[in-house]
């Protein structure tokens, strides 16, 4: 019995090391998600997870909000430190 739970245990943490920055990444849109369901829904229109296929690809778009002030898309990232990027 107890090295069936030592295995267990192993297996739970190759998985977890394996799946670590998808699992963060899906709590930080989690996160942002509920933070927007906040706003105010008269005013402003929120659609998660957007998926766009681009010819032969897809891209994912994690938050858009659609208000009388404009339209926002918004990337999330659940990292830590200086995050660079730019227009493409």
């Amino acid at each position: 019995m107890t090295y069936l739970l030592v295995i267990l245990i192993v297996i739970v943490g190759v998985f977890l090391l394996l799946f670590q920055p998808e699992i963060n990444g899906r709590f930080g849109e989690w996160k942002i998600g509920r933070l927007l369901s906040l706003l105010d829904t008269s005013k402003y229109k929120i659609i998660n997870g957007v998926v766009l296929k681009i010819g032969d690809k897809t891209t994912q778009i994690d938050h858009v909000i659609v208000s009388n002030f404009g339209i926002f898309v918004i990337e999330t990232k659940n990292y830590s430190g200086w995050i660079l990027g730019g227009e493409n």
